[in-house]
């Protein structure tokens, strides 16, 4: 059985269990299927979603300097009280993936049906993981982050001021390759590999709550599950927004150099 006759059956069997596993999320969908005009959507994390991005945007837009300020409280309060947890984790997930890959019944799972065919070749995979995941960040930190943790700008922890050069290069490419190494692909990895095999194998929705079926259960067609959904719809927007508008302020920064500032309206050099 193919993955659309799989989605379509509604009540049958894959895999000797029910396609789907009997979870309904409500919907609004109008216009016809396949033309540009059709939409299909959840209406509580759709709302609640936008609800909660247009306040932020809001706020900070009519509060510009109090907003600043209040999101350099909570930005230094969670890299104070939460950069271990950050961390730790995601050297547990590394261990954790390292011994899934290490073993054949879950190496060579599949994350799809039986008779799924990939529809990309792997060279096409690592090029739009790697355009969507770091492109635009490597593009602004690759330079940058390097060059910061070198010059121990920032307040920057494990340095000693008694270092020479030579041990500050190597210490500002050991944090860089912790940043952008194995522990920067972790997080597309965990959730990668979880929402292929809940959706394209398990037949769940396509969203976040989906990861949570092996817990809740049915209970995430509940408010739960929308909790998770608002979450991951707002986080993804924010740091798309953060690692996009990183990239341009680079790209600004190159023009006015070149231009010798009249890109910005001045000359500055």
């Amino acid at each position: 059985m193919s993955r659309e006759d799989a989605a379509d059956a509604n009540g049958k069997v894959v895999g000797g269990k029910a396609w789907g596993r009997g979870i309904k999320l409500p919907t609004i969908e109008a216009g016809t299927p396949g033309s540009l005009l059709h939409v299909k959507f959840n209406p509580y994390v759709t709302f609640f979603s936008a609800a909660v991005i247009w306040s932020f945007i809001a706020y900070t837009l009519s509060e510009r300097w109090q907003s600043y300020k209040e999101y350099q409280i909570w930005f230094h309060w969670v890299t104070d009280e939460w950069t271990w947890l950050y961390v730790a984790s995601q050297n547990i997930w590394i261990i954790v993936l390292l011994y899934l890959l290490c073993v054949p019944q879950y190496r060579n799972l599949k994350l799809g049906l039986e008779d799924d065919e990939p529809e990309f070749s792997r060279l096409q995979w690592f090029s739009m993981l790697f355009c969507c995941g770091v492109a635009v960040g490597l593009w602004f930190f690759g330079v940058a982050e390097p060059l910061w943790h070198f010059h121990g700008w920032g307040d920057p922890r494990w340095t000693d001021d008694a270092w020479n050069q030579n041990e500050r290069a190597n210490h500002a490419l050991m944090v860089t390759y912790f940043q952008w190494g194995l522990h920067g692909w972790v997080p597309y990895v965990v959730i990668g590999a979880l929402l292929s095999l809940m959706c394209y194998r398990r037949g769940l929705p396509m969203t976040m709550r989906s990861c949570f079926f092996p817990l809740w259960g049915k209970g995430i067609e509940g408010w739960r599950g929308d909790v998770v959904d608002v979450l991951a719809i707002t986080c993804t927007l924010f740091g798309v927004c953060t690692s996009l508008g990183l990239g341009v302020r680079q790209l600004n920064m190159g023009l006015l150099r070149l231009d010798k500032g009249r890109y910005a309206g001045k000359d500055r050099y």
